[in-house]
């Protein structure tokens, strides 16, 4: 049987068999194919494939992928057929089906599928535009595809074949300009790589499904009087300000700008993320915001890609006004961090590092803006005000072979498991006496005492080690006030500028407490208050002093039933009026809390499953953004902002 040759100049030479010619450039001879029968290419010899003809033809020698066509790989100096099935049998690709092609009967490689008229090609699953795709995939050339088609590689002189996920040469006449060009291609398409076999079509590009913002987010001021949440969307990695458009509780009407995170370079179209699919830099987690003036606001948040903070500066519109990096580094930096603006319109906070770059010591440093409107890294000094050595770690303490009731200690430098007596390490008093940060009373050998615990290098379900964790800021005038909480000694801090250690108190502290988790810290006059959890017995607890240098006086907050209040707690002032918003973690509910004469009132501000709340107080009442978690029937999440007003509450 004669076979047709198409030419395609660069392009492999294409036959109607479906299989291509040798990228070289050279044909087979029409006498070169026996006469063979097959029902899978095992049935042929080395250097044949199965044709669609059911006739063994010439395989396409090949050195790397380029030289196949679409939907073909170089295998063994061959180009062999991919992702082959039988119609009906499921794909191992996500959003894959397996697609009969008409005419193909291509068998199954390396053995026969045994019956050609089942044989099919693992390709995206189709779409109707109309229809769409489930997220995360867009209906783009009908096919549901994940990002950009082609993972956005293709040059101006080429066209991407969706179904394939193949850049091929660009058909005469082929221009599209800012639009996608998409290869228009037949049944046997996957085995035709000729710019003859195939013509051009332009497309809109897909619209960005929309991410799922929200977490940790900050309410700053917004428009038409309504308040805007600056959050992490972790899907892109993004840093997003969402723009309320009404406040008719938690399914608030709203649209996303995102602030960074789009990849430089992005052809922009519109929709979300102005269209682009792509995934950008990982910034975003984690952000601190300081209010300006005229609804603008500056912001710290992380670049989980290089581990360093950013700062950037808004307009009320999103536009960014300024971008930066802070020099300061470490693991995690940034994890943990505030901003404050002092009364002169500069910058200052705090910023905490899990470990410095020699991996010995956790550091709390001290950030401040030389210039009222910083545009670089030199504009900024940073200084470390808590440096806590870091205990012993390993990748697996004692080679993971102590025991349920044993732990990893450091016995003369040595790694030994010893049974543990006692955990310690908060100051009490053990069968050792009394242990020290980070040590526990075991047992080695018949001796008892206090060591040092080996602690896995990294263990995702602790906090990290050192003091300065969940740091919160707030100024007034030229001062600046923070808290935050020191994991190894399980105690709530206040500090007041420059944050030396002449200028710290410890607020709250003692045996069976663990007070300081979720600190935030607020001004009331000359109030300092300051929300916070005390793990250890469960409670959600305000510590107010009358002023600066006072004593600080805590209080148990009414919770009702909340299983786990205290999470992501805040504190704001109405006036000289405390007000503590409190997750229930739960329940994933949001509440307010306010004192009144002699207590506390309470009042719901949302429910139905909200995580990272946050509040903003103004002349209409308290202002309450969270995450409103939620999912499709199909149990797709459906995560969101949400903003509600809370009227404040009274005493009951």
């Amino acid at each position: 049987m004669r076979a047709l040759i198409t030419r395609v100049g660069r392009a492999a030479l294409v036959a109607l068999s479906g299989l291509a010619a040798p990228a070289s450039g050279g044909c087979a001879s029409e006498d070169a194919a026996p006469e063979r029968r097959c029902a899978g290419h095992a049935a042929c010899d080395d250097g044949f494939l199965c044709g669609d003809d059911g006739l063994c033809r010439p395989a396409v020698a090949c050195e790397r992928d380029e030289q196949c066509c679409p939907g073909a790989v170089c295998f063994s100096g061959w180009c062999r057929p991919t992702a082959e099935c039988v119609v009906g049998e499921s794909c191992p690709g996500l959003g894959e089906v397996c697609e009969a092609r008409p005419g193909l009967g291509i068998a199954g490689a390396p053995g026969a599928l045994g019956d050609t008229a089942n044989a099919g090609l693992c390709v995206p699953a189709p779409c109707d535009p109309l229809g769409g795709c489930a997220e995360p995939f867009s209906c783009v050339g009908g096919r549901c595809v994940i990002g950009s088609p082609c993972g956005g590689r293709c040059g101006p002189a080429e066209v991407c074949d969706v179904a394939s996920a193949r850049c091929l040469p660009a058909p005469p006449g082929c221009a599209c300009g800012e639009r996608l060009a998409l290869a228009t291609v037949g049944a046997q398409s996957p085995f035709s790589c000729g710019v003859e076999t195939y013509g051009c079509a332009c497309v809109d590009r897909p619209a960005a499904p929309s991410g799922h913002a929200g977490v940790d987010g900050r309410l700053v001021a917004g428009p038409a009087g309504l308040p805007a949440m600056v959050s992490y969307e972790p899907d892109y990695g993004d840093l997003v300000l969402s723009r309320f458009l009404d406040a008719e509780g938690r399914t608030a009407a709203r649209d996303d700008v995102v602030l960074d995170g789009v990849p430089l370079g992005a052809v922009a179209a519109a929709g979300y993320r102005g269209g682009v699919l792509d995934p950008g830099p990982d910034r975003g987690a984690r952000p601190a915001v300081a209010l300006g003036e005229g609804g603008g606001f500056d912001v710290l948040y992380r670049d989980l890609d290089r581990q360093r903070v950013m700062f950037s500066r808004f307009g009320p519109d999103g536009a960014r006004q300024a971008i930066g990096e802070l020099p300061i580094e470490g693991r995690e930096v940034g994890r943990y961090s505030c901003l404050a603006r002092r009364g002169d319109g500069r910058l200052a906070g705090l910023v905490f590092v899990s470990a410095d770059p020699s991996d010995t010591v956790s550091l709390l440093v001290r950030v401040e803006a030389g210039v009222i409107d910083p545009v670089a890294a030199d504009q900024w000094s940073a200084t470390t005000v808590v440096e806590t050595p870091l205990p012993p770690r390993a990748e697996r303490p004692c080679a993971d072979a102590c025991g349920l009731s044993e732990a990893c200690v450091l016995a003369g430098g040595v790694e030994r498991c010893a049974a543990v007596l006692d955990l310690g390490g908060l100051g009490q008093a053990s069968p050792c006496g009394t242990c020290g940060p980070r040590e526990i009373c075991a047992e080695l050998d018949g001796a008892r005492a206090c060591r040092a615990r080996v602690y896995r290098r990294y263990d995702a379900d602790r906090l990290p080690f050192g003091e300065g964790l969940f740091a919160s800021c707030t100024a007034r005038g030229q001062e600046v006030y923070a808290a935050w909480y020191d994991a190894d000694r399980r105690r709530l801090v206040a500090a007041r500028w420059p944050f030396s250690a002449a200028d710290r108190v410890v607020v709250d502290e003692g045996a069976g407490k663990d007070p300081g988790r979720f600190a935030s810290i607020a001004l009331g006059g000359a109030q300092v208050g300051i929300a916070h959890q005390d793990a250890a017995r469960g409670a959600l607890v305000f510590a107010e002093a009358s002023a600066w240098g006072a004593p600080f006086l805590s209080e148990d907050l009414p919770t009702g039933d909340a299983g786990s209040p205290g999470l992501g707690a805040q504190a704001l002032y109405l006036g000289e009026r405390p007000v503590v918003v409190n997750l229930d973690g739960r329940h994933a509910e949001v509440e307010v809390l306010a004192r009144g004469t002699g207590c506390w009132g309470r009042r719901a501000a949302l429910g139905g499953g909200v995580s990272h709340p946050s509040a903003l107080a103004d002349a209409q009442g308290i202002w309450v953004g969270a995450r409103a978690l939620a999912f499709s029937e199909a149990l797709e999440p459906r995560h969101a902002p949400a903003l509600v007003l809370v009227a404040p509450p009274a005493c009951p």
